[in-house]
């Protein structure tokens, strides 16, 4: 088979590489041909040796699926074929792991949106803690199902080490009662927010006694670090368009970062528990996660074999298998540079790696640490630093976007040119045309420099179309539809770069409301809120209720407080039964488990409530709002209105509001707008929000002179809700009270001289 492709007269644009064992390249006297030859294009190698597949594998061939492996040898005895089976499950793994870096890498779009976004909140780069914890003892907890084994080992040691956990077990270690020193979050993916925002519930200050300190990728999901409310350091340089100087980030998990963290942070002696990398027992991954409960190993198809540390075979997937190469890698790097680290396996069923030494559990010796709160390191971090690193973010983004303005201009210039060329009836391409369309190439190629690698790293695959084969490489309509490709590829990445770093400016400029208010009171919390809840992050509440350094006023610190809580109520837990069982069956347990069932209309899950309530008189008025809820959500809405108001009429446990504001809802959606004007007066006792709701009511029923009074009386207390001051405007004019609008619209112009209705109620209506 070598010799035929190697002697055939075939067009050298197919790569061939072939691996043998050592004995058959004997016997088939095929010694000198060991290598790769480039003139012919193929290579063979023999398969106890080293080889990489990056060295003779163009990067456009993985790119557009152009590879295949297969097997030539034809089969004859069982022990040959065993033999074989076992290399080739061996090439395909190292194949896989190197193909999905390399598309990695070359697909960096979803990372850079994370990044660019993240420029409002990537404050500290890591190396601010880099040798801050010299010869200390770090434990790094991942997901695996070893976490199982150890966690009370895990409690009974907390003091003598410090805590590196992966933010995806969260969960778990609230369950267990163990908040760590530092938590990690690596990928940029809204899946990542899914599975790891629990552990956001770790600044709540009222519930925990000390906050972690947040590890995250410059490229970590905005929604993630948004929303954290404590400190944090990010790994690797905060854009690839800023390269700034950093500590670097490990990958392909967060168990791989956080390791590199603690050892650039100085620890010496570094313990694994949870990093399994391999199947245990058939589980994926320690028993409270998602994994387990659902699918398990099934989900993932195709299998790998490691070896464990009892020196068991262990299944394991490509993901795992990949992260276990790295690990070792890693490792071994470490080690180079620092002979004297020590690393440490928790776990007998982990999967086994080299130079990191498995130790049973009652083997370990720890001596007595004096633990401290990590924080400590921030003290002198004051909003007033952070205000100035962010501002001095603005005038680099905005040059930034002038610079990637031009190249999708220039690109769209030309394409425009081209695409009119195309289009008409009696015009056929030249080699003129070639020429010019070079010309322009290598024109925006040059002003581009090293932006253009940058953009075609974003997304490699756009450029397909770049690649010509033998056969098409003279055809002037395929050179020219190849040029094409390349201007609309850059026009298209410029463009989503522009438009990416236009919201990371008004999010540096949220961050810089958002600090404002924190040290000033200004603009006021309703006018940050307001953007929180447009861009649905309104856990960014936690950061301002935990750092705020300038006192407010009760009513706004209510609304903080409100803020927040309804922001952790959200987050809810992956399990809920499991919730249930470890708060036990308490009316807060239960009411939050009610909530954040009701707001993804979890009926199954409203029923275990229902179920557990039942079982405690003292608990019927949640019972009967539970109840209710499932009756509104099924449709049957006059039996969610009698079930709410039987719950009224026991006072629903202190859940009169809720009751009331789901009355409401009901009536108004049913157009019973008498009732619903009956319960809108009662929470107006419990809130004066529900002021604009009852006005807005009385406008329905035709008493627009009693609307317009109550509404006067809202504005009254909420001064910065401009869009009612302009309502109580218009229906002050539809009163023909004149002087009265024109005192709301000069109001508003007051504070908002541009705003649009304000300015054309003042022409049209009060132009003298």
């Amino acid at each position: 088979m070598y010799d035929y492709f190697k002697k055939s007269n075939r067009k050298k644009d197919k790569v061939f590489i072939f691996f043998e064992f050592t004995r058959v390249v004997d016997k088939l006297n095929l010694k000198n041909n060991l290598g790769f030859d480039k003139k012919n294009q193929i290579g063979l190698f023999l398969i106890e040796g080293e080889f990489s597949f990056s060295d003779y594998l163009p990067e456009a061939l993985i790119v557009q699926n152009l590879v295949s492996i297969s097997s030539t040898l034809k089969k004859y005895s069982n022990i040959i074929d065993v033999e074989y089976d076992e290399f080739r499950k061996k090439i395909l793994a190292a194949y896989n792991v190197y193909a999905s870096s390399l598309i990695l890498a070359t697909k960096k779009k979803d990372f850079e949106n994370q990044a660019i976004r993240n420029l409002s909140h990537n404050i500290l780069p890591a190396k601010f803690l880099k040798s801050k914890f010299k010869n200390k003892v770090a434990l790094i907890l991942g997901g695996g199902p070893s976490l199982d084994d150890t966690v009370e080992w895990v409690k009974l040691n907390r003091n003598k080490l410090f805590i590196f956990a992966a933010g995806r077990i969260a969960n778990r270690l609230i369950k267990e009662g163990i908040t760590p020193d530092f938590i990690g979050s690596i990928d940029p993916y809204q899946v990542s927010f899914d599975n790891a925002k629990t552990f956001l519930k770790f600044a709540d200050k009222d519930s925990f006694i000390r906050t972690p300190v947040l590890i995250n990728a410059y490229h970590v999901n905005n929604d993630l670090l948004s929303q954290w409310g404590g400190n944090s350091v990010y790994l690797g340089a905060s854009s690839a368009l800023l390269n700034d100087d950093n500590i670097s980030l490990f990958g392909p998990t967060v168990a791989h970062a956080l390791v590199g963290a603690a050892i650039e942070f100085g620890f010496k002696y570094i313990y694994f528990a949870g990093i399994d990398l391999c199947f245990t027992d058939g589980k994926t991954h320690e028993s409270m996660s998602e994994e387990v409960q659902s699918d398990g190993i099934a989900s993932y198809g195709e299998e790998f074999t490691l070896i464990n540390n009892l020196g068991e075979k262990s299944t394991t997937h490509r993901e795992f298998y990949k992260g276990h190469q790295s690990l070792t890698q890693m490792v071994n790097f470490y080690l180079i540079k620092q002979p004297g680290l020590k690393f440490f396996s928790l776990g007998a069923k982990s999967a086994a790696i080299n130079k990191v030494n498995y130790v049973e559990l009652d083997k370990v010796i720890l001596k007595e640490e004096i633990w401290f709160d990590v924080n400590v390191f921030f003290s002198h971090v004051d909003l007033s630093v952070i205000i100035n690193i962010v501002e001095k973010k603005i005038p680099i983004i905005s040059n930034l976007i002038k610079r990637f303005k031009l190249y999708e201009d220039l690109a769209q210039k030309t394409l425009k040119n081209y695409e009119s060329k195309s289009l008409s009836k009696n015009y056929f391409f030249s080699e003129q045309d070639f020429k010019a369309l070079n010309s322009a190439h290598q024109v925006l190629k040059n002003k581009m420099g090293g932006d253009l690698d940058y953009l075609v790293s974003l997304d490699i695959s756009l450029f397909q179309g770049v690649f010509l084969s033998s056969e098409n490489r003279h055809s002037l309509e395929s050179r020219m539809a190849a040029f094409q490709t390349w201007f609309n590829s850059i026009y298209l990445l410029a463009n989503f770069v522009v438009r990416l770093l236009e919201l990371s400016l008004d999010r540096l400029a949220l961050r810089i409301s958002e600090l404002s208010f924190m040290v000033e009171g200004k603009p006021s919390f309703d006018a940050v809120k307001a953007v929180w809840e447009e861009i649905d992050q309104t856990g960014r509440v936690m950061f301002v209720s935990n750092f705020a350094t300038k006192s407010v006023e009760k009513d706004v610190q209510e609304k903080i407080d409100k803020l927040k809580n309804n922001f952790l109520v959200s987050l809810g837990v992956s399990n809920r039964v499991n919730e249930l069982r470890v708060l036990g069956n308490s009316d807060e347990a239960l009411w939050q488990s009610l909530l954040t069932a009701y707001k993804i209309s979890d009926v199954a899950a409203l029923n275990k409530v229902i179920d557990l309530s039942s079982a405690n008189t003292a608990q019927l008025g949640i019972c009967l709002i539970a109840k209710a809820l499932v009756a509104k959500i099924n449709g049957n809405l006059e039996q969610s209105v009698d079930l709410l108001k039987e719950a009224l009429s026991i006072d629903a446990d202190g859940h009169i509001r809720f009751c009331l504001d789901e009355l409401l809802k009901i009536s108004i959606a049913r157009d019973d707008l008498n009732s619903a004007l009956s319960y809108v007066e009662q929470l107006c006792q419990f809130s004066l929000e529900y002021m604009k709701t009852y006005a807005k009511l009385l406008k329905l029923l035709g008493n627009l002179a009693a609307s317009s009074e109550v509404l006067a009386m809202y504005v009254s207390v909420y001064k910065d809700d401009l869009g009612a001051r302009i309502t109580l405007a218009e229906q002050y004019h539809d009163l023909g009270m004149v002087a009265e609008a024109e005192a709301c619209v000069d109001q508003v112009l007051a504070v908002e001289a541009n705003h649009k209705a304000a300015l054309h109620y003042k022409k049209v209506w009060f132009s003298h």
